[in-house]
């Protein structure tokens, strides 16, 4: 039996910093989303001459992306909120359904640069690995690494989004495997957004429940 069920436990919610292309800092885990719903405002224009009622549709609103996430006070989210002001900035949700899209990859080991062509990955993004027969030493398939961008086609993979986005822990191997390497890439959705609202709810530990609201001012776009 299949299922057209997507996995969105450990759901990833990161903002850009705003430098060409961005870099995203994980700012909170995801536990409960509600997507955005886009309508039209509108201006009545019902007049003595009307039959019914009438209106003029106006801008677009896109709505708010609300949510629940475990807030952990790291330097990350509360650097992010201090930062972030009233300015909106590109945010994503990275979802961990790896292998919603593939590309095949291969690594250079005296550098330990990945190619996968026409990536489309960002800095700090989590992707997986895994090989027709055996993965370069040094990588464990199952296990999510960070990429760290270099442009369209290469990129480093660093153990934590942290070090992806400070290019430190960076993952390194000692051979370029056997067979064919796929790049598992889980689904990501692309925000433009302004931080509205962090609202505290019950204690967990190591951090707190915390309920959020992202305003869409751009296009949401999944990839």
């Amino acid at each position: 039996m299949t299922t057209a069920a997507k996995t969105s436990f450990k759901t990833l919610l990161q903002w850009g910093d705003g430098s060409t292309p961005d870099k995203f800092t994980t700012f909170a885990e995801i536990t409960e989303i509600e997507p955005p719903n886009q309508e039209a405002g509108e201006i009545d224009a019902t007049s003595h001459d009307s039959t019914a009622e009438e209106a003029i549709l106006t801008f677009l609103n896109n709505g708010s992306i609300t949510g629940t996430c475990n807030y952990l006070y790291t330097a990350a989210q509360t650097g992010a909120e201090a930062g972030l002001g009233s300015t909106a900035v590109s945010w994503q949700l990275c979802i961990p359904n790896f292998g919603a899209r593939t590309k095949t990859v291969t690594v250079v080991e005296a550098t330990d640069v990945f190619t996968a062509t026409t990536h489309g990955l960002t800095t700090g993004q989590p992707i997986q690995i895994s090989s027709s027969v055996t993965l370069p030493a040094g990588l464990t398939a199952g296990t999510t690494y960070y990429v760290r961008r270099i442009d369209a086609d290469t990129f480093t993979l660093h153990t934590t989004n942290a070090g992806a986005v400070a290019n430190s822990a960076q993952q390194l191997v000692s051979d370029t495997g056997t067979g064919t390497h796929t790049l598992q890439i889980g689904n990501r959705l692309d925000v433009e957004g302004l931080f509205k609202a962090r609202q505290f709810t019950s204690p967990l530990k190591g951090g707190l429940q915390a309920k959020f609201t992202l305003k869409v001012t751009g296009p949401v776009v999944l990839t």
